[in-house]
């Protein structure tokens, strides 16, 4: 065990690969520094450094070991525990989730020489990304942030959950060869589950966060629509995000609002079983107008495919790169709610359709997004081999 495995969280809802990733990285990694930890231990198998939070750290000054270990160790600044962690013997090579946290502790990379990555994932890649709520219209970012990722990327190794997001990073000048693409990983099973082959009550499920940029909106939108032309079924929607209240108030304003259910947040399993009951898979992928974000990879869109749940959304950002149009699901132009509606209809009225694109997902996910890819991947990367 060499790695040092750095990150703001791994509980949250929508960050469920995280704790996939660490299940299956966990033979080498030698210690997880985390903002703010759930447990002091990983499955009680590595420890876990509570680092704080570290927009409060002040810049990190060279101290002698003397000082660094008689400080109390309540007092140490964010960046200066992980500096701590950085410097152990057995710690070999770092990697950080997410370029704007790994940012936030710049002055420590100058610091040390050990081998660097930084894993992109969503927000982080786009760099006009605006708050969706409060301050809205304000950006996120600092004003030099695509300097700051040019100038990451010629001291750390960054590593893209996409070529969709690759592209993001060429485009503001990181060169090529300091990308690596790498695909998150999802539970594929041996077989593609199987489905009742009916026209009339089926479940359209909607699993993600309710983000601007996922289109819950939209959805709900294109759902009603298909319902006025004779789709018989439901539209579940697990998640929860800013776009929370818009979607309770077009539920309610629907004539079909008995058919719509809004579960909010959900643990693992229940994401398990909700997919087994399901029949199809749906969203409205678009530019977020709010936050100006777009899928950067689609974990859910992985997680329905392995599922073999065939699925219909909006042709953009990450989405054709993992959904063939009519093979593995079937895309609109993003706001085309008429095309969305006529798309769930469809579905709804060809079971076989329906089995041929789940099949053809599962087949995508089992070549492209398992868990075991993923790993291999990412120790090639990481040249832990």
């Amino acid at each position: 065990m060499s790695l040092l495995w750095v990150m703001k969280n791994w509980a949250k809802p929508s960050e469920l690969w995280m704790q996939r990733q660490l299940e299956a990285m966990v033979d080498h990694i030698e210690l997880i520094a985390c903002e703010a930890p759930e447990a002091p231990t990983w499955q009680q198998r590595i420890a876990v450094m509570a680092l704080g939070n570290v927009e409060q750290s002040p810049v990190v000054a060279k101290r002698t070991w003397f000082d660094r270990f008689t400080r109390r160790r309540q007092n140490r600044a964010p960046i200066e525990r992980l500096q701590l962690a950085v410097e152990s013997a057995n710690v070999k090579k770092v990697l950080v989730h997410n370029l704007r946290f790994a940012l936030q502790y710049a002055p420590l990379w100058r610091l040390t020489d050990k081998p660097l990555f930084v894993h992109c994932h969503g927000y982080d890649v786009f760099w006009d990304y605006c708050y969706p709520t409060g301050r809205l219209g304000e950006r996120v970012h600092p004003t030099d942030y695509r300097q700051q990722v040019r100038q990451l990327a010629q001291r750390a190794m960054l590593i893209a959950n996409s070529h969709t997001t690759a592209r993001r990073l060429y485009d503001i000048g990181v060169p090529h060869e300091r990308v690596a693409v790498k695909y998150m990983g999802v539970e594929v099973p041996d077989t593609p589950p199987t489905r009742l082959a009916k026209t009339k009550g089926l479940k359209a499920l909607y699993l993600g966060r309710l983000s601007d940029f996922k289109g819950p909106d939209l959805t709900i939108n294109a759902f009603t629509r298909a319902c006025e032309q004779g789709f018989d079924g439901h539209l579940i929607m697990a998640g929860d995000g800013h776009m929370r209240i818009m979607c309770e108030i077009l539920r309610a304003r629907s004539v079909f609002a008995h058919r719509i259910e809004i579960l909010g947040n959900i643990d693992r399993s229940t994401g398990t079983q909700l997919r087994c009951e399901a029949d199809l898979f749906t969203a409205h992928h678009c530019t977020g107008p709010l936050t100006g974000q777009e899928e950067a990879f689609g974990v859910s869109y992985a997680e329905a495919m392995a599922a073999a749940l065939p699925v219909v959304t909006g042709r953009n950002g990450s989405l054709p790169e993992l959904v063939t149009h009519g093979v593995h699901g079937l895309l609109c132009h993003p706001g085309d709610i008429e095309a969305h509606s006529q798309y769930l209809l469809q579905l709804a009225g060809d079971p076989q359709q329906r089995k041929k694109l789940g099949e053809n997902g599962w087949r995508r996910a089992q070549e492209r997004f398992s868990i075991g890819l993923e790993k291999k991947r990412l120790l090639e990367i990481l040249q832990l081999n």
